[in-house]
C-alpha cells in the first residue's frame, strides 16, 4: 500500500511540474510575468508551495517506508 502512495504522490508531483513548466513557457513566449497569469503574486507564491509540499510529502514518506523495512 505504501509503494502505491508514493507512487501516486510522484505522479501528482510530475502532473504540478508539467503545469508550471507550461505555464513559464506560455509566459515567456507572450512576454508576460508569471504573477500575471496566475492571478498575482499570490498565486506564484501558492504554485511554489505546492511543489515544495509535494516533494516534503514524498520525501517523507519514502523515509517512513525505508524506516519500517
Amino acid at each position: 500500500m505504501s509503494v502505491i502512495n508514493i507512487i501516486l504522490q510522484i505522479v501528482c508531483l510530475l502532473i504540478s511540474m508539467k503545469l508550471f513548466w507550461n505555464t513559464a513557457v506560455f509566459v515567456d513566449e507572450h512576454n508576460l510575468s508569471p504573477d500575471l497569469v496566475l492571478g498575482g503574486m499570490g498565486g506564484l507564491i501558492m504554485s511554489w508551495i505546492v511543489l515544495g509540499l509535494l516533494t516534503a510529502i514524498i520525501i517523507l514518506t519514502c523515509i517512513t517506508f525505508v524506516k519500517k523495512k
